[in-house]
């Protein structure tokens, strides 16, 4: 049966009035020196446990503030990669989604419900073993790898795309795509504007 705070604060209250007793009816009975001694010990330790308790129950309210910190953090971090234009995936290493923003569900056409347990490379168009390979590697690097493969959407054609790969916890890959030809189309239109501008001519 697990015991509350309020009750061990009780507990701790009764004994040192049960206490402080005994010390009232040893002073008036004259008890010898030695009698005092060990109550006095008794009272020492009862405020040691006092103190104890009260130190627990700081370092608890330490805990639980963190944790809610913790927590409020991990929100707006799942907010913010919710809400950015960026596809982004975390898988396990052996290539099993465990989630996906709503990016990536676009991208690979996909509710992001329907994506987790998905074998992301579900969605490639290359060869099984050697996307594997590549999350393997990634164990033993702390720097984030960088390749470019073509991804194959759910009903739909076939794109190039660059996948960024860093190790994001024990056992799990977090991925993030970017569409090559979305920045071709970038340069292409910031190239079309610099030959327009007549300063530049």
């Amino acid at each position: 049966m697990q015991i509350s705070d309020r009750q061990i604060q009780d507990r701790l209250g009764a004994a040192l009035q049960r206490l402080a007793t005994l010390e009232r009816r040893a002073s008036a009975a004259n008890e010898s020196r030695a009698t005092h001694s060990l109550l006095t010990d008794f009272r020492r330790l009862a405020s040691d446990l006092e103190r104890l308790f009260q130190s627990l129950q700081g370092g608890v309210a330490r805990q639980s503030a963190l944790q809610r910190d913790v927590e409020i953090a991990s929100r707006r971090a799942s907010l913010l990669l919710d809400l950015t234009p960026l596809p982004y995936v975390l898988v396990h290493t052996s290539g099993v989604i465990i989630e996906g923003n709503a990016a990536a569900a676009k991208a690979l056409n996909l509710s992001q419900r329907h994506l987790k347990g998905k074998p992301f490379d579900l969605f490639l168009q290359g060869n099984r073993e050697e996307f594997l390979a590549k999350l393997s590697a990634l164990r033993d690097s702390t720097e984030p790898e960088r390749w470019v493969t073509v991804v194959r959407p759910r009903e739909r054609y076939p794109r190039p795309f660059t996948i960024v790969a860093s190790v994001e916890g024990p056992g799990q890959v977090a991925l993030v795509l970017s569409s090559p030809d979305l920045v071709s189309e970038k340069e292409a239109v910031h190239g079309s504007e610099s030959s327009a501008d007549p300063s530049t001519n």
